[in-house]
């Protein structure tokens, strides 16, 4: 075998170390993309239940906001109704009954005071408004 031979061998060897490093390279970075793909999938994943989780939050949010908002609209106007029956059952009793009197205690003593006819329907209503409460919540 001669110098040729002996090149033609280092050159072959040669050349089957560089195929076989690249398929190894080749390998290794399919590996590494695998990985990476099932890391980014995972990931996404994550972020994704994470983002359903926050939407449902929000949401459950909004629906109990709005349904708070109708319950108060509610209680709005379950108020107004009443005062619309406390003010026409007070027009018609008023002209049949003398004003109320509150009872002042002072250091010189008791003295009655009729209430004031144009704030008698407004505190009237403020006094059954504190008993309705505390007769609901005591």
């Amino acid at each position: 075998m001669g110098l040729e031979g002996i090149l033609e061998e280092i050159h072959s060897t040669a050349l089957q170390k560089k195929q076989r490093i690249l398929e190894e390279g080749h390998h290794q970075a399919e590996a590494i993309l695998a990985r990476a793909r099932r890391e980014a999938e995972r990931e996404a994943a994550r972020l994704r239940d994470n983002l359903l989780e926050k939407a449902k939050i929000e949401a459950q949010q909004i629906v109990t906001q709005a349904r708070l908002q109708s319950k108060l609209r509610l209680l709005e106007l379950k108020k107004q109704l009443i005062r619309q029956v406390f003010e026409a059952g007070f027009t018609q009793i008023k002209a049949q009954v003398s004003p109320p009197q509150r009872v002042i205690v002072s250091p010189q003593g008791e003295e009655k005071v009729d209430f004031d006819e144009e704030k008698w329907p407004e505190e009237l209503l403020e006094l059954l408004e504190k008993k309705i409460s505390e007769a609901l919540w005591p």
